[in-house]
């Protein structure tokens, strides 16, 4: 009886470990924050502030093993620049030159890309588009990873794979943009984080 006991212990133990387990898959991505000054100039007027900004893309360049140095790369994604007045957000393009790499260690890799970015972007409260152009210049420490991950804590964690380039750098940037009658035009700065493809299951216990 006790060990009848001690089984469905287990199998429920197991059921509740399973159900807490949740899948997931991430594609190779870059991430970038920063901040700057920019003019909004409009037919009431000129208005400068200095709005938060976040980038988020997909690389898929970043899965190319040993072609770090390569010489093309090429992204999309989304943006938003979050002032307290007149925040902009949208999608953008982005294709990237890689004039000069340097190996930094066994598997490291500098590289400096200068990149153009085409942008759409979006005003939520009108739903109407602009367009908009942006050529940043960044400077990245990266390196490859092809292999497992795991990590616990605090009655949860996750296992899985990690496969592409992760690594950190920093950028600046100028950029332009018309949606209305408005007319941005911004100069900023900051780092930006790469991080490779994963996938794998994020699991937690239930209290």
């Amino acid at each position: 009886m006790a060990q009848r006991r001690g089984a469905w212990r287990n199998l429920v133990a197991l059921a509740l470990l399973l159900q807490a387990c949740v899948p997931f898959a991430l594609p190779p991505a870059e991430v970038q924050v920063g901040y700057g000054a920019r003019r909004n100039t409009s037919p009431a007027g000129a208005l400068v502030d200095g709005p938060v900004q976040l980038r988020a893309a997909i690389d898929p360049f970043a899965v190319m093993k040993d072609r770090g140095d390569r010489l093309v790369d090429v992204s999309a994604g989304a943006f938003f620049d979050l002032a307290a007045q007149d925040p902009t957000r949208g999608g953008f393009v982005d294709l990237g030159l890689i004039p000069w790499t340097h190996p930094i260690g066994e598997s490291g890799l500098m590289r400096f890309e200068p990149r153009l970015q085409g942008r759409l972007i979006y005003d939520p409260d009108t739903h109407a588009f602009g367009e908009g152009i942006a050529a940043q210049l960044s400077l990245d420490l990266v390196n490859f990873t092809d292999g497992n991950f795991e990590t616990s804590g605090g009655g949860g964690g996750a296992f899985g794979y990690l496969f592409g380039e992760g690594g950190v750098g920093l950028y600046v940037e100028a950029a332009y943009g018309i949606i209305h009658e408005q007319r941005l035009a911004s100069i900023s700065g900051g780092f930006e984080i790469k991080i490779p493809a994963m996938f794998g299951f994020a699991w937690g216990i239930p209290h």
